[in-house]
């Protein structure tokens, strides 16, 4: 595709334009129209493409380009959210006990405590 061609589509292009969600979007639009309609109304595509795919999806997470997305949890602005880097979420230590206190030894119940740190030294 010609790159003015692809610049006109961008321009017209609304949803996350990281590289792997735009190249997942495009490899959705068959070639044959692609060549066949202008940047500009390619763009348009490309939009609708993604935004069917985001309202079949719903309000889940979805990772793009090493990041989860977690949207926002009104959705008046469908843009609106957070882009967490995969990394740091590797990054998130979860420690566990079973808190089995006084009062649990005596009902014969127990409960999990979790803790989650982050190492941010980097």
């Amino acid at each position: 595709m010609r790159s003015d061609k692809l610049a006109r589509a961008m321009a017209n292009y609304t949803g996350f334009s990281g590289s792997r969600t735009v190249s997942h979007v495009m490899s959705t639009i068959p070639e044959e129209l692609a060549e066949n309609i202008t940047g500009k109304q390619l763009g348009m595509v490309m939009s609708i493409r993604n935004a069917a795919y985001h309202e079949g999806k719903g309000a889940g997470l979805e990772i793009c380009d090493d990041c989860v997305w977690i949207p926002s949890p009104t959705p008046e602005d469908p843009k609106a959210g957070n882009l967490i880097p995969l990394a740091v979420l590797r990054a998130i230590k979860v420690e566990e006990r079973i808190k089995d206190d006084e009062y649990n030894r005596t009902h014969g119940t127990s409960y999990t405590e979790r803790r989650y740190t982050v190492d941010t030294s980097e």
